[in-house]
């Protein structure tokens, strides 16, 4: 079992005793009168719960899926116990009138749906970032096999002038400002024309190919994101 299965069944675990040790403690200790207070504090004690459990499926996928989950998770956890603590007092003193029960908890609600909703966009401008970083290194990692395919194709002059473009890519940051973000796609393409002009012997086109290629790269070079 991995770190984000244990750490997700952990909280799950931690919630479910919560909320049977709540249910039986209401059935048991509930008053007879059964005022809409005591069921609108049952509602939101189980709405917590809820929450805690559908928060792994909000989380964006990427690569730290798993950290998404551990900060939301918390949020939801913190939440479902100040909830059990408030929702109790209710239920206990089956306070009068209801509308003071229903306003507290569905405040206490919309604080944590912000608080939640705050961080899941920070996750999702995260795993954005990591997700297109990922992208660009195989799209940059293609482009060099690429050229490391037509190297022995082509004469001992025009290989020098691939072997240089492909230290120019090798060279190339991981992080680049967003004016040429996406560059990345025309490195490809400009390999793999290098590529066919070196199967098919144009000396010309391979040139001309391979001098775009170093161009692209050092612009990509010159934007690096600091």
């Amino acid at each position: 079992m991995n770190k984000m299965k244990r750490f997700r069944l952990h909280w799950l675990v931690i919630g479910l005793l919560l909320l049977a040790i709540f249910n039986i403690l209401f059935f048991w200790l509930k008053p007879e009168d059964g005022s809409s207070a005591i069921w609108i504090s049952y509602a939101f004690i189980h709405l917590a719960y809820l929450e805690l459990i559908l928060i792994p499926f909000f989380a964006p996928r990427s690569k730290s899926r798993h950290v998404f989950i551990e900060n939301m998770s918390v949020i939801a956890v913190i939440y479902l116990v100040v909830e059990l603590i408030v929702g109790s007092v209710f239920i206990l003193f089956a306070v009068k009138p209801w509308q003071l029960a229903l306003f507290t908890q569905l405040i206490l609600f919309i604080v944590n749906i912000i608080v939640l909703y705050i961080i899941l966009l920070a996750n999702q401008k995260t795993a954005g970032a990591e997700n297109r970083g990922e992208t660009n290194r195989s799209v940059m990692k293609a482009a060099m096999t690429n050229l490391q395919k037509a190297m022995p194709l082509v004469e001992k002059a025009d290989k020098k002038m691939i072997s240089d473009a492909f230290d120019e890519l090798k060279a190339s940051p991981e992080k680049v400002d967003a004016a040429v973000s996406g560059m990345e796609s025309n490195i490809l393409l400009a390999s793999e024309a290098i590529l066919e002009a070196a199967r098919n012997n144009q000396q010309e086109d391979l040139r001309k190919q391979t001098a775009l290629l170093v161009q692209m790269a050092k612009l990509r070079k010159g934007s690096a994101s600091t």
